[in-house]
């Protein structure tokens, strides 16, 4: 028992000393609140020490001193739990007080005389002693026990154990004051002193085994919120879910990310009373580590239970701060991409409003232009259809339709090029022979080559051949280009027209003029609306829409159009259609289409003109004047419209759009819903030449929709047509 004895001795006191030493090295290290504990760890090594000598050798000073260091023991680790607040201040100077005064009662107790005095005086300095002992001790348990509730694992389980050595210790003390002569109780006394140092050791620098293992609490929360940090998609998000983990996981007293210039941009705990560092490192009690910009640096505080941080500690700080780089950055370019789709349907949503209100602005401006236009190639088609004109008159009538015609294909131009750029424009593929469209395209464009002296020529056998495309913008686009090279043309030059194969089994129709030619730096402005490369101010007309609603057309059919030029060469300009199969033959007679005529059997037919607009409403009558089988009645709001068409129940009805009371939509609605008029097949004649507009009234019931400025054969004949349709007997 002896040997046993003396080995725990030797064993406590290397156990003292290594535990002294590792508590000097983290006070120089990283100091702090760590030098009262690093002072009492080397009293109770110096106590050890001193305790494996023998006892006879002592001198009274050494054994004064040990017993002074024993009394201050408990005094320097109220000291060091001081900082973690668990000690209030009347507690503290009590302490202080009891210290000096069981100090002095040290210094005075070798001086005592009498056997009898001395034992009683011993005795009541051993109770007083341990009495100084439990009192201290009970305040630093209970206190580190208490502040451990709600930490951390890592904190809390160093506070437990701290608290659990300190209790052990007060026992060792109660164990040396009552059986310190027995061979017996020492050995306990050794015993248990051994795991008490181990203890100590634990709770003030526990080992990175023990702390990865007290952290593993901490880990697997981390290792859950990683799962959130994988969906969060803003910084806050991504901050409020992190940096609690940071300040736990360590034990850190808090957490705060700053922005370059210093600002907080988020903290968690105490951490955000730290004063944004300027460069990476360990800064008094924080690690600093850099972060991507746009942010600045993550700042983790330590705290009186986790004075410092090991190299573990600061290796895992790093590894999440390069998780939160990674989310940070993330969430700034989804942040980012939200933006930009933001400002993407913003800029939509206003281009948009543009085109919508565009299209209502052209749909006005149509109806607007379009309205006066009607008058003046109404009356001037009245007037060449008399055929009584002397020629100085003939001739201007032909001006004014020749003008008037002109000012309308420029309205349709506009409309048309605003139709495909919305996205409204409709076609109607189907199979179209080529050769007959060029040869109605060149007995059009004619008239205009005669007066310029320039000859046509075609070569239209590779041009019997059947296209896909619709047959009325195909049309266009011929006119078109077949209008450009007359116009552009000289004088006496010649326009040749002629079909060959194109690039992948297409079609390709070609129009070669010999005027000037185009210039090459010219080229790519050639098809933009508007631009007419320079001619503005030249002899020849035009908006500079031609082409570019050609290359439009040709697009939508899937074809290709393109040119061949140089200045002084002349111009060639292609179209590239698909092929398509030659359609059957449709041998079915068409019906002819008859006229309404006046009899004693067949009384005049009654029409009605719902119309505010004067003007228009004489252009009717004058025409209506030659036709003595119909009878005009007049109405000039919608209101009087719907009042005659009840009392009077005419043959047709000609229905204006904008009229003053109410929309022709609504007159038209009206019309259809009373059972009176229902039957009566109404045309509405308007400026609106929208294609929206006229689906429209056409599924509300109208027969017919008719835009101005009217063509007076066309109008006739939809008249007729309408007027001699089976009217339901009532």
């Amino acid at each position: 028992m002896a040997s046993a004895l003396e080995l725990l001795h030797y064993v406590n006191a290397v156990a003292a000393v290594a535990l002294a030493t590792v508590a000097a090295l983290q006070q120089r290290r990283h100091g702090g609140t760590g030098r009262w504990g690093a002072a009492a760890f080397a009293a109770l090594a110096a106590i050890l020490v001193v305790a494996t000598t023998d006892p006879e050798s002592r001198p009274h000073a050494l054994l004064t001193l040990l017993l002074c260091l024993l009394i201050a023991l408990p005094y320097l680790l109220l000291r060091f739990t001081e900082a973690f607040g668990v000690v209030g201040r009347p507690v503290r100077r009590g302490a202080d007080l009891g210290l000096i005064s069981l100090l002095l009662a040290t210094l005075l107790l070798p001086g005592s005389s009498g056997d009898s005095v001395r034992v009683a005086w011993g005795g009541l300095f051993t109770v007083a002693v341990v009495l100084f002992w439990t009192t201290l001790s009970i305040v630093i348990v209970r206190g580190l026990w208490r502040l451990g509730r709600g930490q951390p694992t890592l904190p809390r389980r160093r506070t437990r154990v701290m608290s659990g050595a300190i209790a052990t210790m007060n026992l060792l003390v109660l164990l040396l004051a009552v059986g310190a002569e027995h061979e017996v109780s020492d050995l306990l006394l050794q015993a248990l002193l051994l795991p008490t140092l181990i203890a100590f050791g634990i709770g003030f620098a526990p080992p990175l085994f023990i702390r990865l293992m007290w952290r593993q609490p901490e880990q697997d929360a981390l290792r859950r919120a990683t799962e959130e940090l994988a969906r969060a998609t803003l910084v806050p998000q991504v901050l409020d879910t992190l940096l609690p983990h940071v300040t736990s996981i360590v034990g850190g007293r808090g957490a705060a990310v700053f922005d370059l210039n210093g600002r907080s941009i988020a903290s968690y705990g105490t951490g955000s009373t730290v004063v944004a560092p300027a460069s990476e490192g360990r800064q008094g009690m924080a690690e600093v580590i850099a972060l991507s910009p746009p942010f600045g640096f993550l700042v983790v505080t330590t705290g009186p239970l986790t004075p410092f941080f090991g190299h573990e500690e600061v290796r895992l700080l790093h590894s999440l701060a390069a998780l939160a780089d990674l989310s940070l950055g993330r969430c700034l370019l989804t942040e980012r991409d939200r933006e930009s789709q933001s400002a993407l349907r913003e800029a939509m949503e206003t281009a948009e409003r543009a085109n919508l209100a565009k299209s209502e602005f052209l749909s006005r401006m149509s109806h607007e232009l379009r309205t006066p236009l009607n008058v003046v190639l109404g009356f001037s088609q009245i007037l060449e259809m008399k055929g009584s004109l002397d020629e100085e008159d003939t001739e201007a009538v032909e001006h004014i339709l020749k003008a008037g015609h002109h000012l309308l294909g420029l309205i349709n131009e506009v409309l048309d090029l605003s139709r495909i750029e919305s996205g409204r424009m409709a076609i109607s593929p189907e199979p179209v022979q080529v050769g007959g469209l060029v040869e109605e395209s060149l007995d059009l464009i004619r008239p205009l080559a005669d007066e310029r002296s320039v000859r046509l020529a075609s070569e239209l056998s590779a041009c019997e051949r059947y296209v896909t495309a619709d047959r009325q913008r195909l049309k266009q686009v011929l006119l078109n280009l077949l209008s450009n090279a007359v116009k552009y043309n000289r004088d006496g030059g010649e326009v040749a027209v002629f079909c060959g194969p194109g690039a992948n089994g297409r079609l390709r129709l070609s129009v070669r003029d010999t005027g000037p030619g185009i210039p090459t730096r010219l080229l790519d402005r050639l098809f933009e609306p508007f631009e007419r490369l320079g001619a503005d101010n030249g002899p020849v007309e035009g908006t500079g829409l031609g082409l570019a609603l050609s290359r439009q057309f040709v697009e939508l059919m899937g074809g290709e159009i393109g040119v061949e030029t140089g200045e002084g060469e002349g111009s060639l300009f292609w179209v590239e259609l698909e092929p398509a199969s030659c359609p059957q033959e449709d041998t079915g007679d068409s019906p002819e289409l008859a006229h309404a005529t006046a009899s004693p059997d067949h009384p005049p037919r009654r029409l009605l003109l719902i119309e505010d607009n004067l003007a228009n409403l004489k252009v009717l009558q004058s025409v209506m004047s030659r036709r003595p089988d119909v009878e005009l009645m007049p109405a000039i709001t919608g209101g009087m419209g719907l009042e005659l068409a009840r009392k009077h129940e005419p043959d047709l009805i000609l229905l204006d759009q904008h009229l003053p009371d109410l929309s022709g939509t609504d007159v038209l609605h009206r019309l259809k819903a009373d059972p009176v008029t229902r039957a009566i097949p109404v045309i509405v004649v308007t400026a609106d030449a929208t294609p929206r507009r006229a689906n429209r009234m056409l599924d509300l019931g109208a027969t017919d929709y008719l835009t101005k400025p009217l063509d007076l054969p066309t109008f006739l004949r939809a008249m007729d047509a309408a007027l001699l349709r089976e009217v339901p007997e009532t």
